[in-house]
């Protein structure tokens, strides 16, 4: 399970994505940070229905 979330939040991390962004304020950083927690909480759940249609559709 560690792995999991650890592999979703990498992006996170990752200098190529994250050094083009400039936020000049601590309320836009704040910003982004509830925009990339959200995402990462949608995620699985788009994940899931994925998978389940494709598991329908091969069926």
């Amino acid at each position: 399970m560690q792995l999991v979330v650890q592999q979703r939040f990498a992006f996170l991390k990752d200098p190529v994505f994250i050094d083009g962004l400039y936020l000049h304020t601590p309320r836009r950083i704040e910003a982004l940070a509830y925009a990339f927690v959200t995402a990462c909480l949608f995620y699985p759940i788009f994940e899931r229905r994925a998978r389940l249609r494709l598991e329908a559709d091969r069926q």
